[in-house]
């Protein structure tokens, strides 16, 4: 990722994530084994490159005093509903069938990112955004070697 700058970085995050369906499809289709573990895979890799592009994004477009807040209600709204729907994933598949579930969980994986690539924003290069937030990079936090002066006394 370090080499890679995607001129639209949120339709490249928005479609990399298109592969989060692909191990549920798999087995929704009775594919092999090993080709819903290469899917697992291509997900895990997607995975890794969203967070690197999302968390970029985000980094450069949000105030420095603002951010752990904003990733704050990022991560609770990422992992909340997760639990829930494992939770109830037992009783749907029960109650319908087992296919059904991984079915409904890739098909909605594949709408709401169609969903999010209509948002004109998304799509869009040159939105009102397009350039960091002046405020977000004016005082980047630098690390570097300790001085003396940062030592707390003993």
């Amino acid at each position: 990722m370090l080499g890679w700058r995607p001129s639209r970085p949120l339709v490249a995050t928005t479609l990399i994530t298109f592969l989060w369906a692909a191990p549920s499809a798999g087995l929704v289709v009775r594919a092999p084994m090993w080709s819903v573990c290469a899917a697992a895979l291509a997900a895990g890799v997607s995975s890794g490159v969203f967070n690197s592009l999302w968390t970029t994004r985000i980094q450069r477009h949000v105030p420095a005093d603002s951010l752990s807040r904003v990733m704050s209600y990022v991560t609770i709204g990422a992992y909340s509903a997760g639990p829930v729907g494992l939770a109830l994933a037992g009783q749907w598949a029960e109650s319908t069938s087992v296919g059904l579930v991984p079915a409904i969980g890739a098909g909605w994986q594949v709408m709401a990112n169609s969903v999010v690539l209509m948002v004109p924003a998304v799509r869009n290069p040159h939105a009102p955004d397009a350039e960091p937030d002046e405020s977000a990079t004016a005082n980047p936090v630098e690390f570097g070697e300790p001085t003396t002066s940062d030592i707390p006394a003993t």
